[in-house]
Parts: structure tokens; C-alpha cells; sequence
């Protein structure tokens, strides 16, 4: 477990990821908790050892922490997930995810970050240290589009969403990062045309 302690409200709290490639079933311990999410300051303890683990900002305030692991029973026919985290407003939760539920044209940031999981599992990480990245780039997008509205659990379509922030970065000739949401976006396409 890796604790970060007394996060700034700057907007890039830093995550942790493992990057190495996970195949075998993950037993690692959570903690997971914001001591106040209010005035975002606190202690966030993600685990180093998750397939996934982040913290991302709300834009409507607060913080968001997610860690994702393989659930018990997983297997490549049943791809489930265990998610453990905390919303924006400070409350922990806990939920199994099946890879096949999801669909990105409906998901939340939950969702998305079992996702990047799934692709880490099966060795298609998108870059270096794939730490909730499409979670993290919708939590962006949302908040760089003023839809402050939302938590760990809001359903989106994340597509569009993250295809108007792709073309908004062409347009301002931020070429790296137009290529990092086409990347995404291009995964997203692919998972829907893999179903």
C-alpha cells in the first residue's frame, strides 16, 4: 500500500499503478479513504498492488479513489472484477463487475476503470502505467465540458464525450494529446466491436 498523504485540491493528484502485467488472482488488502473530502485534504491509500488504483477529481468536488482487482472466480469466460473505493462525497463502496456488462456508451467512471483493468489483465495496456486511464480522461473531459453533476456511479456516453476533447486538442495543436484520447477512444471502439 502506498499512502498519499495530505492531497492538494490540485487537479493532478498523483496515481499508482502497477505497471507489470497481472495474470494471477490479486489477494491484496484495500483501504481506501478520504479524510475530508469537503475541503479535498486528506489521506488516500491506494493499493500499489491492484491492477488498476487512481484518484481522480470530481468536478463537482472531491475526490474520487478506485482500485480494481480480478474477483474471485475470474477466468477468461467470466471476467469479473472486484472495485473498492471512494465517491466524490467521501462514502466508500465496494462492487463485482463483469467485463461483458459493460458497454461504453452507457458507463460510469466505475466501469471504465474495470475496463482499463480488463486491458491490463490481458496484456493491452494503452502506454505506460495504465492507471484508470480512460476513467481519468472522461473525469477530465467532464469536468473541461462544465458537467460538474456527477460521481463514481453517473452513467455517460463516454465516446463522444471523449471525442470532443480529441478534436479539441487537434484544433488547439496539442498533438500528443489528440493522440492520447484517440488512443482511448480507438480502445473503446475496438471493446464495442469485439462484443
Amino acid at each position: 500500500m502506498i499512502n498519499l498523504t495530505g492531497a492538494s485540491p490540485n487537479p493532478f493528484l498523483p496515481n499508482v499503478s502497477n505497471t507489470s502485467r497481472r495474470t494471477q488472482q490479486n489477494t491484496a488488502s484495500f483501504d481506501l479513504t478520504a479524510a475530508n473530502p469537503v475541503s479535498n485534504q486528506g489521506d488516500f491509500v491506494l493499493s500499489s498492488s491492484a491492477l488498476v488504483s487512481a484518484a481522480m477529481r470530481a468536478p463537482g468536488g472531491g475526490w474520487i479513489s478506485i482500485s480494481v482487482n480480478k474477483a474471485e472466480g475470474y477466468s477468461a469466460d467470466n471476467p469479473v472484477f472486484l472495485v473498492k473505493g471512494t465517491n466524490a462525497d467521501g462514502t466508500p463502496f465496494e462492487a463485482e463487475i463483469n467485463v461483458n456488462s459493460i458497454s461504453p456508451r452507457n458507463a460510469s467512471l466505475v466501469e471504465l476503470s474495470v475496463l482499463d483493468a480488463y486491458y491490463v489483465a490481458n496484456g493491452q495496456e494503452l502506454g505506460a502505467g495504465r492507471a484508470a486511464v480512460t476513467a481519468k480522461a472522461a473525469a477530465e473531459a467532464l469536468g473541461r465540458l462544465g458537467k460538474a453533476n456527477f460521481d463514481a456511479f453517473s452513467r455517460f456516453d463516454s465516446i463522444p464525450l471523449l471525442q470532443e476533447m480529441m478534436d479539441t486538442q487537434r484544433i488547439n495543436g496539442n498533438l500528443s494529446g489528440y493522440a492520447r484520447y484517440r488512443s482511448i477512444v480507438d480502445s473503446l471502439l475496438d471493446f464495442i466491436a469485439q462484443k
